[in-house]
């Protein structure tokens, strides 16, 4: 597979795009995109494609023949649309996971990785107590990869990753070692929460447990968040980037230690605008698309720590 730039694009007719994941119904994704479909002046639809990965081939190909103008992918697909697309942008090749595809000028599948440029722009966005020279990644999966490429890209010195499977922790440090080395930076694997997040000035909450969690779920996930948060700092800052509910678990948790914490709407907004300029040539308003996010949620606002599944 070979890089490629990503040269912008400039339909002339209704776009046709989507979100290819699993489990896919709770994603705010179709708002953000109709109301960036809006404010640029074009028309077009965004579905949900909730598939299995065995028909993660044939989305590849409606791609390639024109049939989607482009996709985002979610979990669990990062990994596996990678190695599918024709090339990849030269900052996304080292991810080994992309999350939006589209078409260049010839014809070819091009993959990239927005989750990196967004989350870079939140974390830069956030007022950090002290800066992020140690930043824990909770996860291993492409949300992961692209945390720990952000947290690289805004100045950490050490990078610390823990995954409930270890194997796939180091495997993320191993394929990520030589970049973190390049920019001075340290990367390990760790065996604990407790030991990741000791000392961190920032913790990227990078699994997809919790999303669109109520009741039970919410109050279980909660609980692990606290227990992992123990050993974080005064002063820490926590990225959650589960966005549902609209108060996430990892978000009161860390509230109730007096730790400041946000959600992952903002780089949800962030990753779609920078996707959509790659499918359409355009900018749109980010502030618009972060207030089509909002409204959506704010109609789905209950607590969900006294909601039941």
């Amino acid at each position: 597979m070979s890089s490629a730039e990503a040269p912008p694009g400039a339909p002339t007719k209704g776009l046709s795009l989507g979100l290819v994941g699993q489990r896919i119904h709770y994603s705010l994704s179709p708002q953000i995109h109709h109301a960036a479909l809006e404010n640029v002046g074009l028309t077009g639809t965004y579905k949900l494609i909730d598939i299995d990965g065995d028909q993660l081939a044939e989305v590849v190909e409606q791609v390639r023949r024109g049939e989607l103008d482009g996709v985002n992918i979610t979990t669990p697909h990062k990994e596996r649309a990678f190695e599918l697309a024709d090339q990849v942008e030269a900052s996304t090749a080292v991810l080994r996971a992309i999350n939006t595809l589209y078409r260049n000028a010839a014809g070819e599948v091009v993959g990239a990785n927005t989750d990196v440029s967004g989350l870079t722009r939140v974390i830069h966005n956030v007022n950090l107590a002290t800066p992020p020279h140690i930043v824990c990644v909770l996860g291993a999966g492409g949300a992961a990869r692209a945390a720990v490429m952000s947290a690289l890209e805004v100045g950490a010195r050490e990078v610390r990753v823990w995954n409930r499977t270890p194997s796939r922790a180091r495997a993320l440090v191993n394929d990520l070692i030589a970049t973190a080395e390049a920019r001075d930076a340290e990367l390990h694997a760790m065996g604990s929460t407790a030991t990741a997040a000791r000392d961190a000035n920032l913790i990227i909450h990078a699994t997809s447990r919790g999303t669109a969690a109520h009741g039970m779920a919410y109050r279980e996930v909660r609980r692990w968040a606290s227990r992992c948060l123990e050993t974080a700092p005064d002063g820490a800052t926590i990225v959650d980037l589960v966005y549902r509910p609209y108060v996430t678990a990892w978000v009161r948790a860390a509230g109730e230690q007096g730790l400041f914490a946000l959600s992952g709407l903002s780089m949800l907004v962030h990753q779609a605008a920078d996707a959509f300029e790659r499918w359409t040539g355009r900018a749109p308003d980010r502030n618009v698309l972060l207030e089509a996010a909002e409204a959506e949620l704010a109609t789905k606002a209950v607590d969900p720590a006294v909601t039941e599944a």
